[in-house]
């Protein structure tokens, strides 16, 4: 699990990251029975699919700047979890991010809780076991790998020459430069939707 305490606008926002291997598929009607037995009034779930996000660094970023469009009133949806899947796969068709990054259908997901106060870990593990989930903590699922350096070289037309332009020191990986490639265009999405 990773806590962050994330400040947006002098507004403070807690994120629980959760990568797990479900031994069953996620179903999107579990959110709101997960949400009944947290029983919090400011809490905000998102299961995205775990290929589609390149790091935990990205994700991060991409919350980021999700929650920087919710207080700013710039979103394209209406709920936080939609905005979430927006900026992780850097699209601004709902359907399209819905496709890509939503958990629906999958067993290798990550799970974000984002709240006004931390929120107990073991109660959002509990509540996945009460509503019938068997799963195993994974923080692979976050890294980067050959397999998501191809998918999304791929996907946003990234050539080996541009990622060679982020390069700072001859040691970085191209793991290491994509990841920055896309905070980058994370960043240029984010302007872009003004």
């Amino acid at each position: 699990m990773r806590c962050l305490k994330i400040k947006v606008r002098g507004r403070v926002f807690y994120v629980t990251l959760l990568p797990l291997e479900l031994e069953s598929i996620f179903n999107e009607e579990d959110i709101s029975r997960l949400l009944r037995l947290l029983q919090a009034k400011d809490i905000h779930l998102v299961a995205i699919n775990a290929d589609a996000v390149y790091s935990l660094k990205f994700l991060e970023h991409a919350i980021y700047k999700a929650l920087r469009a919710w207080i700013d009133g710039r979103m394209v949806s209406r709920k936080l979890a939609i905005e979430v899947l927006l900026y992780v796969s850097l699209s601004r068709q709902i359907s399209e991010a819905v496709e890509e990054a939503s958990a629906c259908g999958r067993r290798r997901i990550v799970l974000v809780c984002i709240t006004s106060s931390i929120m107990d870990l073991d109660r959002i593990l509990n509540a996945l076991r009460k509503i019938g989930y068997k799963f195993k903590v994974n923080w692979n699922l976050v890294e980067p790998n050959p397999d998501k350096v191809k998918y999304f070289k791929s996907k946003l037309a990234i050539s080996d020459k541009e990622l060679q332009a982020y390069r700072i020191k001859k040691s970085e990986s191209q793991c290491e430069l994509l990841e920055k490639a896309l905070i980058e265009r994370l960043s240029i999405f984010d302007i872009e939707k003004d």
